[in-house]
């Protein structure tokens, strides 16, 4: 939940500034639009039952584990997302938005009690949201998937954070452009989309009015180092370009020269 706070703390009390060039891994690509996220919870419901004895149930519905009850809403909630995500493309000029959904935990009954069925079973889902939306269209399309299953479950956002297509960029996206070309000969690459549907500080400052656009190096995921480390990586080269662009597009808007 505290995702993004410091970059809120100085947009909010730090010097007041044009421009915000925020420095993450895009490939060498441009984008002044993101995702919003809202993090929900689902929870289905059920009794405590010493498992000698629980009885034949004719359906899921009378079923007193939540945990079983979790499996088909499980089910619900990735075919929902498999529409969600489906129906939500959005193509702007930098390139395409893809809002993704993910079932990332799954909290129920006692691990070193598995002889009792589980009273209550939750899932954590992220929703990637469309720029400048909340969460409540994406919990009542949820609410609506997971009652077609006839089974009783409870929807709520426990975080949100809107995402934003950023406004009068322009001066910036050309700085940095112009400056790539200059060092490298050519445009920068067009941005994936992996990029343009994450949720990144970006959209704080754009959420505030500052123009704002993200750019930087490549990460890398070579099978062998990610194995041994378990991490991703950036090379030195690509660092020292990202840089150099950086230093570059300052002096061309900073430059005090009014031609």
């Amino acid at each position: 939940m505290g995702g993004g706070f410091g970059t809120e703390h100085a947009v909010r009390y730090g010097p007041p500034v044009d421009y915000a060039l925020v420095a993450e891994t895009t490939n060498f690509g441009v984008t002044w639009a993101e995702c919003g996220v809202a993090y929900l919870r689902v929870v289905t419901k059920g009794r405590r039952i010493y498992s000698p004895r629980l009885k034949e149930y004719k359906s899921i519905q009378e079923h007193p584990n939540a945990i079983v009850k979790m499996f088909q809403v499980g089910q619900a909630i990735e075919s929902w997302a498999r529409e969600y995500e489906a129906k939500n493309i959005l193509e702007f000029p930098a390139g395409v938005i893809k809002p993704k959904v993910n079932i990332g935990g799954i909290r129920g009954g006692y691990p070193p009690w598995p002889s009792m069925s589980a009273d209550l079973c939750s899932v954590f889902i992220s929703v990637r949201l469309l720029p400048g939306e909340g969460p409540l269209r994406v919990m009542r399309e949820l609410k609506e998937a997971i009652s077609k299953t006839g089974l009783d479950a409870e929807v709520s956002c426990y975080s949100s954070k809107k995402g934003y297509i950023g406004q009068d960029t322009g001066p910036l996206v050309d700085a940095i452009e112009e400056s790539y070309q200059e060092l490298h000969h050519e445009k920068p690459p067009k941005v994936s989309s992996e990029v343009t549907s994450m949720w990144r500080d970006l959209n704080i400052y754009n959420g505030a009015g500052i123009p704002a656009v993200t750019f930087g190096p490549s990460r890398y995921d070579d099978k062998e180092i990610t194995a041994k480390y378990g991490i991703k990586y950036l090379l030195k080269d690509d660092l020292v370009k990202a840089a150099k662009v950086y230093a570059m597009t300052a002096l061309r808007i900073c430059s005090f020269n009014d031609t």
